[in-house]
């Protein structure tokens, strides 16, 4: 439902409390004023001002007031409401239902759905859920409950009761919960502090890892040679533990546990002691196995890790050893010649995780007419069981037959889309066989994967040793088994309790041949071992994991980063100390082999989260994960490695991505509990850039007239599916510019709208053209930096809008500096982070080293307009009321606050560090206009106070809005506020709080009540913004007697004086302009400074700047890139404020040049201390200079050569300026190449890297 809103009446609404003891309840009265309506093309609803509408696929939209009310611990809370004042809504028998998505990125589409019933009581207790380490009560508040929306209850009393408990404390004292429960109430600790024994911390570890189930062995010089200090310690003291070995569930307060697992220690000369031929055996199991449940093999899949990981430990406690049960051969019964077994066959090769629901991935995908063939052995002639299992996608009639060894044993047909298991059954084999899937073509355009093929067929005894056997699926009771071929050594083994296997004793070897009796129960495992069959681990290396359990009490914040980023995590915990914030640093490994067990898992993760949630004080309240991560952890189809591991849900309709079950760590866990962030770096050098824009932005470079004014982005109106009517975009950024931003705030609209289509013929359903114009304009506008910028339309991950208003390589050409905005993405896909090879926008914007943005939140997936609008509107006001809230606190808080439709917003992601406020300057500066009125035509006296004591202050007058209306292709029309160009753009300095300064107002200027006259000072420490907006601005009467137009003086950088300049590469314009009756930068025919550069036009104003505290003479700084080689004319074209214009003309000539390259660029050693060499090649004679830079941008050294063309070095010696060896850490360095010769143009290039400084102990 791409929602059409023509007219919404702007209602207020308040929860007013009423008396109750808040030890023991909760009561308010909500009111509801007059609804508005919300008009669409399928019918109208009820919307209410300040009350989120909930969007569920198949429900007619609801308003809906989510409450949040602290609880005791086991609370059990009742909730009774009155509702009255019923009046209609003026939306009855409203028709309108919610969609579903199908699709992603710029290709996602809405799909209607059958009708759900909508709420039908006016309060709901959704129930007691975890929030912020405590119980929260979730109360629904519906005004509307009629099912066809005609009528609403005024006002709804509601009333909270549980048993009084004591020990509350004021919510006020919670930095999160104050952003959520009503004011007055209590909240009390709903996990109580407990200290966290850990079974690793203070005892030495092996780290053992294995491929697969079965026998193994390690001998005690492996150990040693691991680096295992373990001989000469007693044997009894030898102990193993392991986890359960399968992945985390989704329960959020699923957790894994080390337990004991029983072990032979052969010691050779039984002395007791573990000497270096001494062995420790044990029985392991594989991550990809099969279990038995009930009388069915289950396989067991992974897809996080390929290994299981056994502890084992020495010096401490005995450990458990491997028991034995009595297995002589008796007067039972003989099982017979074979043991039943299978084949497991699985190659992944192909993500396909809609339907594969075990680890996403297939082996092989095929269309009709083609087929798989897959060789594979078995034991005897005998009868088989054959599974295949496959996926298809297609909703038509399929049909599969099962060829083997070229005779066809199964053909099956049937319709639909999803896992189909094909079953062969008493399938004659023996030996080799080739087993062919052929896909049937039956003229359709469906698509089969191959998923799996298991084969179940009988084997004899002697040949099965070393594999888990479960003979209780053939027959149960107690039998005499006989193993052929096996030496004297062979023992079989129970392992029904795959922690403590019993030696079965008591057996005969006679004649090559093996005998026992076993006891045949319901789930009885069984192994045969011989001599050969013990295997040896994949790896055994020395570990001392626990630390984190061991160690670790105190904390607020927990930032996950992998191993080989964690050197970088020292300016994140810089800032955060001192934000006064308790930070602790765990790496991924730490985490996983404390709460994993030693595999990978992000559940180990949430597991994590959990632990610190309870057991630290005073208790996590925030989480960063400071890493990249993908979908592919096993490195199936890339070699990129995952960093911190996105939760990626297998089987849904998105497979949907979504951070914020890292912190769903509780039972009844259905929202976030904390919030929680991403740093999208892959390496060191991606995490130095982020954490040197996080220092700059918190240190140093956060003031600057870019941090009063917000970029509105607006897609047009041309859409999904032919739609040509899509005027929501518009539409919702002008309520956001209007309805939420503060008017102290220079609030800037980019709406597509307003760059025209290019000529046609064109369709609703044809393919969309490019608005190249709007792309390059957005980028230049993007460049002058923002406090934040909007945007809401059509997205994906790597491109934004079908007219192509930005793509991610665009990202790369940014070069906004360190004026750095965080962006608000109300789209699909730009957080599309866990593809891997690739990085969407909203992860560039965060990673690019010369700007982008501070931090950037955007989708994962897919998501519905209405609720992106409702979203993002939530998260802006809550910054813009409370400027001390972090933009990660205003991402979670409104994720709670509109939870009913948390379906769609859960997919928004933070990129970037969380617990930053945005830079918003003072907002006590007021500004006024002598005589209270603006004039055009003179000059005109603008009056700064209460401002900071000194500064500059940068001051902008705007001539007066109009209202406007844009007519779609579609022939709907948008109606909208149209700001006016600028009047006057300049400078002043602030002296005692105050400034005053005159400008001169062009008489071309539109007049009207909607003017605005601002002002922005800054200073070394503070900024403070005012403006008086609205402002009024009449015509004025000018003085008269100028009839010329602007003097102009204009020259190349560098060229000042040079009539007919000669050089190479990009050049910058410089022009002195003057007039005593101001220069007129609105913009527009005769309202604007054109620049034409051979013929074509462009609208400089934007880049004239007044000279501080003047109205008549200024500079302008305009670069001109990619000029072709010869001659070039550039005419300027200025206008005073009178209309008079003037034309100056400069021509040049760019001339021929080779381009200079710096390449094979190399710091060694790097991380390193001491001195570093510096290597390079460049492609002609040039000088080279290195300098470096701290992550705050200080240069601390630079050193100087002139250099050959070809391969170069320059050392350091490790010193800075002043000869003191550097901290460790990381540091930026920049390599620069200025070409010698007879260029009259110095041509340069550059290359930037980070230097990792390790500090000698």
């Amino acid at each position: 439902m791409l929602i059409s809103l023509l007219f919404l009446v702007s209602v207020s609404q308040s929860v007013e409390p009423l008396p109750a003891d808040p030890s023991s309840g909760f009561a308010a009265v909500v009111q509801f004023p007059e609804p508005g309506i919300a008009e669409l093309e399928s019918g109208v609803y009820p919307v209410f001002s300040g009350i989120p509408t909930r969007f569920q696929p198949g429900e007619p939209p609801r308003p809906v007031l989510t409450l949040f009310v602290p609880v005791p611990p086991g609370a059990r809370p009742e909730l009774s409401f009155s509702a009255g004042g019923y009046r209609p809504t003026g939306a009855a028998s409203s028709t309108v239902l919610t969609p579903a998505l199908q699709g992603g990125g710029l290709s996602v589409r809405e799909v209607p759905v059958e009708r759900v019933a909508p709420p039908s009581s006016h309060a709901v207790l959704e129930g007691v859920i975890p929030v912020a380490g405590t119980s929260v009560a979730m109360i629904d508040v519906y005004p509307v409950v009629d099912p066809s929306g005609a009528e609403y209850a005024s006002s709804v009393s509601l009333e909270l009761s549980w048993e009084a408990e004591s020990g509350g404390i004021p919510v006020e004292r919670s930095t999160l919960l104050r952003l959520l429960a009503p004011s007055g109430t209590l909240y009390w600790r709903g996990y109580p502090r407990r200290s966290c024994r850990s079974e690793f911390w203070g005892m030495p570890w092996a780290r053992i890892s294995i491929p697969e189930s079965g026998g193994y062995s390690v001998t005690g010089s492996r150990l040693e040679q691991s680096g295992c200090q373990v001989t000469g310690t007693p044997c009894a003291t030898l102990r193993m533990l392991s986890g359960p070995g399968v992945m985390f569930t989704s329960a959020p307060e699923d957790s894994h546990a080390l337990q004991e697992v029983a072990i032979a220690v052969i010691d050779a000369d039984g002395d007791g002691v573990f000497d270096e031929e001494d062995q420790v055996r044990f029985f392991g199991r594989g991550l990809s196995r099969w279990e038995q449940e009930g009388q069915e093999l289950v396989r067991l899949e992974h897809r996080y890790a390929t290994h299981n990981v056994y502890w084992l430990t020495w010096g401490g406690e005995n450990g458990r050893r491997i028991g034995t049960v009595q297995g002589a051969p008796d007067t039972s019964p003989g099982w017979g010649g074979t043991i039943r077994t299978d084949l497991w066959l699985r190659e992944e090769n192909e993500w396909l995780p809609r339907y594969e629901t075990a680890t996403g991935w297939v082996w092989q995908t095929i269309v009709e007419g083609e087929s798989i063939s897959v060789p594979f052995q078995v034991g005897d002639q005998g009868s088989c069981d054959v599974s295949v299992k496959v996926i298809m996608d297609g909703s038509q009639q399929h049909t599969v037959s099962l060829r083997i060894n070229g005779t066809e044993v199964l053909n099956e047909s049937w319709y639909g889309s999803g896992t189909r298991l094909l079953q062969a059954e008493d399938v004659q084999l023996s030996g080799s066989c080739d087993l062919q899937v052929v896909f049937e073509d039956d003229l359709g355009d469906s698509e089969l994967s191959l998923v799996s093929i298991r084969v179940e067929y009988s084997e004899r005894p002697g040949d099965l040793t070393g594999r888990f056997l479960f003979p209780s699926r053939e027959k149960t009771g107690r039998f005499n088994f006989a193993v052929s071929g096996a030496s004297s050594t062979c023992l079989a083994y129970d392992v029904t309790h795959h922690n403590d296997p019993l030696a079965v004793e008591g057996g005969e070897y006679s004649g090559g041949s093996y005998s026992f009796s076993f006891q045949v129960d319901p789930g009885s495992g069984l192994i045969i071992m011989d001599s050969q069959d013990w295997m040896t681990p994949d790896s055994v290396v020395s570990a001392n994991p626990g630390r984190l359990a061991g160690t670790v009490t105190q904390g607020d914040r927990l930032l996950v980063v992998h191993p080989s980023m964690y050197d970088g995590t020292w300016g994140m915990l810089q800032v955060l100390e001192q934000q006064g914030h308790m930070p602790v640093v765990a790496t991924t490994t730490e985490i996983y082999d404390e709460f994993g067990q030693g595999v990978a898992d992000p559940g180990a993760i949430r597991a994590a989260v959990r632990w610190a949630m309870d057991t630290w004080t005073p208790g996590l309240s925030g989480l960063i994960l400071a890493g990249d991560g993908h979908y592919d952890f096993l490195g199936h189809a890339t070699s990129q490695p995952v960093m911190v591991p996105p939760w990626v849900r297998l089987g849904t309709g998105q497979t949907d991505c979504v951070d914020d079950l890292f912190v769903m760590v509780h039972p009844e866990a259905v929202l976030p509990e904390i919030p929680v962030s991403r740093i999208p770096a892959d390496n060191l050098s991606q995490l130095g850039t982020c954490t040197a824009k996080l220092i700059s932005y918190y240190q140093e470079n956060n003031s600057g007239d870019w941090t009063g004014r917000a970029l509105i982005v607006a897609d047009d109106e041309w859409g999904q599916s032919g739609s040509w009517n899509e005027t929501e975009h518009t539409v919702n950024c002008e309520r956001i510019a209007e309805e939420v931003l503060p008017r102290w705030l220079s609030r800037e609209k980019f709406y597509m709208i307003e760059y025209p289509w290019p000529p046609g013929p064109w369709t609703p359903e044809g393919p969309h053209p490019e608005k190249p114009e709007a792309r390059d304009s957005f980028l230049e506008t993007f460049d002058r930096g923002f406090l934040f910028m909007f945007y809401e339309g059509h997205g994906a991950g790597n491109q934004i809008a079908h007219e192509v208003l930005m793509t991610d390589e665009d990202v790369s050409g940014m070069s906004n500096g360190h004026r750095l905005p965080v962006s608000f993405w109300a789209t699909c896909d730009v957080g599309h982070f866990d593809d891997p090879g690739s990085d969407a926008i909203g992860e560039r914007l965060v990673l690019h080293p010369a700007g982008g943005c501070i931090s950037s939140v955007a989708a994962t997936r897919g998501t519905y307009g209405a609720s992106n609008y409702q979203y993002f509107r939530s998260v802006i006001d809550s910054l813009c009321s409370d400027p001390q809230l972090s933009a990660g606190e205003a991402v979670w808080q409104s994720k709670l606050a509109l939870s009913a439709s948390y379906s769609n917003n859960r997919f928004y992601v933070m990129f970037g560090y969380p617990d930053l406020p945005l830079a918003f300057p003072g907002t006590g500066g007021t500004v006024s206009v002598e005589g209270d009125t603006l004039r055009s035509g003179e000059l005109n006296t603008i009056v700064g106070r209460d401002f900071q004591q000194e500064g500059l202050a940068f001051v902008q007058v705007l001539e007066s809005s109009w209202n406007t209306v844009y007519t779609c292709l579609g022939g709907a029309q948008i109606p909208y506020l149209r700001y006016g160009g600028t009047a006057y753009s300049g400078t002043q300095t602030v002296e005692d709080g105050e400034f005053s300064i005159q400008c001169f107002i062009p008489l071309q200027s539109n007049t009207g009540d909607m003017s605005r006259a601002a002002g922005l000072a800054i200073s070394s420490e503070l900024s403070d913004a005012g403006a008086l907006d609205p402002a009024v601005l009449v015509e004025g009467n000018p003085s008269g007697g100028d009839l010329l137009g602007p003097e102009v003086q204009m020259w190349i950088d560098g060229y000042e004086g040079v009539s007919f300049p000669e050089l190479t590469g990009d050049v910058t314009l410089e022009a002195a302009i003057s007039d005593s009756s101001g220069i007129c930068l609105l913009g527009g025919a005769g309202r604007e400074l054109s620049l034409f550069i051979d013929g074509l036009c462009v609208d400089v104003s934007r880049h004239f700047s007044y000279d501080r505290g003047s109205s008549v003479s200024g500079r302008l700084e305009y670069g001109i890139e990619s000029l072709a080689e010869g001659e070039h004319t550039l005419i300027l074209w200025s206008f005073d404020g009178l209309g008079n214009s003037s034309r100056d003309t400069l021509e040049l000539r760019i001339l021929q040049e080779s381009d200079l390259s710096l390449t094979e660029t190399l710091v060694y050693p790097n991380p390193g201390s001491g001195s570093r060499c510096f290597s390079f090649r460049v492609s002609e004679d040039a000088q080279v200079t290195v300098s470096i830079y701290t992550v705050a941008g200080t240069r601390i050294e630079e050193l100087t050569a002139i250099c050959s063309q070809g391969y170069n070095q320059l050392f350091w010696n490790g010193l800075d300026h002043d000869g003191d060896p550097v901290a460790g850490g990381p540091y930026i360095y920049k390599i620069r190449a200025d070409a010698l010769g007879s260029s009259v143009f110095s041509r340069t290039t550059e290359e930037y890297g980070v230097l990792a400084v390790i500090s000698e102990e």
